[in-house]
């Protein structure tokens, strides 16, 4: 018993009172917001293969959507058309499934972060317009108190001119 007395003394004398009172270090990382790193996608080759097959496939929907408007009444042509529109589809999905889903909420946070960063830049503008525009009528109210004040000192001299 008196050993582990002397056991927690000397722990609490290897802690200086400083230390002591600081929080202990945080182990987690920062938050994916918190962070700006540049999105370098083209150097993935997983990324731009499926990136590739997405923009083929909207190339290829779109020319099987015209092989179906141009024969339509052919019965043929307009299988073809709608099986190659339905391998478009096959192509855009394993392209989703190739840029995966991380590549997805990467770029949608890099688009969120520069939405929310737009937003507070016009807030901010249109916080100060309200200021600016209070004293530019402020200014154009003196211009034309000033203006009216002087015409009726004109006028008020004028007519103790011609009544004097």
């Amino acid at each position: 018993m008196n050993e582990d007395k002397a056991d927690n003394q000397e722990i609490r004398q290897d802690i200086s009172p400083a230390e002591a009172v600081q929080p202990a270090p945080q182990t987690q990382e920062p938050t994916p917001q918190a962070q700006e790193k540049p999105i370098v996608l083209w150097k993935d080759m997983k990324f731009l293969a499926g990136f590739i097959l997405v923009v083929s496939s909207i190339i290829i929907g779109f020319f099987a959507k015209g092989i179906i408007v141009v024969n339509i009444t052919q019965p043929f042509p307009l299988i073809k058309g709608l099986s190659i529109y339905a391998l478009s589809w096959a192509l855009l999905f394993i392209g989703i499934f190739l840029v995966g889903m991380e590549t997805v909420r990467m770029i949608q946070q890099k688009i969120h972060y520069h939405v929310k960063k737009s937003v507070k830049d016009t807030y901010g503008y249109t916080k100060k317009l309200p200021k600016e525009s209070i004293e530019y009528t402020k200014k154009l109210h003196r211009k034309s108190m000033d203006g009216l004040a002087k015409t009726s000192k004109f006028i008020k001299g004028k007519m103790r001119h011609e009544n004097g």
